[in-house]
């Protein structure tokens, strides 16, 4: 959790210092967005349509 909180700091310093030295707002396109809200949703859906009608295992067990 520390490692976490560690990262996530230093991320937020960087971020705000590369804010000052570029004071322009901060534009990102559309597409870049769909794909962050959209991607994990249809990788999950993707990944159990795969292991519920084709019996794909995706376990990172070794029992068999």
């Amino acid at each position: 959790m520390a490692f976490t909180s560690a990262v996530a700091l230093v991320l937020s310093l960087g971020l705000r210092f590369w804010g000052f030295e570029h004071p322009d707002s901060f534009v990102i396109r559309p597409l870049v967005v769909l794909t962050l809200l959209f991607a994990p949703s249809v990788f999950l859906a993707f990944w159990l349509v795969l292991e519920r009608v084709w019996g794909v295992d995706f376990s990172l067990s070794s029992d068999e």
